[in-house]
């Protein structure tokens, strides 16, 4: 063996590759992100960079296309990689049909659903106005006695015929 003048001498050395577990002591947001997740035991995989230690999340293993009601899979879902709606799924977006009803008013703007509670706002009786010969038809309360969502926006859904009960008469003839 060559030797130096001057060297310094090591022995009783033990040299070993640095774990992934030492890397993200250093690196505390590495793979903490949207892309990539921390590779299993950590303690007992050799690496120091990203690609050594961290996997790529795919969209399968995340499954963000929830709800299914506001989502569906991309074609390349089980390809593609992310963790979020927007990496990985189309949006369903509401369709004016949904609420074409007496009941239901569209929520307004791009509102992501395929169902009516999601899409749709309740009309409410309180903000139609009764045709001639009928009258606001009388409020329900629940257990509570608070009133109650009475939903529509026609005659037969709020009203109902003008009766005597409400007509006030002050007259003294």
């Amino acid at each position: 063996p060559m030797t130096v003048q001057n060297a310094v001498k090591l022995s009783n050395i033990c040299l070993r590759p640095m774990t992934c577990e030492h890397f993200f002591t250093k690196n505390p947001t590495m793979c903490k992100d949207d892309l990539w997740k921390r590779k299993l035991h950590p303690e007992s995989v050799t690496g120091h960079t990203r690609n050594g230690c961290c996997e790529k999340i795919r969209c399968a293993d995340a499954e963000p296309c929830t709800p299914a009601t506001k989502y569906d899979k991309r074609p390349d879902y089980s390809e593609v990689f992310g963790s979020k709606p927007e990496q990985c799924c189309l949006p369903k977006l509401c369709q004016s049909s949904y609420c074409n009803s007496s009941l239901w008013d569209a929520k307004p703007g791009h509102v992501l659903g395929s169902t009516k509670e999601e899409c749709c706002s309740p009309k409410d009786c309180d903000d139609y106005t009764c045709s001639a010969k009928f009258a606001k038809k009388q409020k329900r309360l629940n257990e509570e006695g608070r009133p109650m969502l009475q939903q529509g926006s026609t005659d037969k859904e709020c009203c109902e015929p003008m009766t005597c009960k409400h007509v006030k008469c002050d007259a003294t003839d």
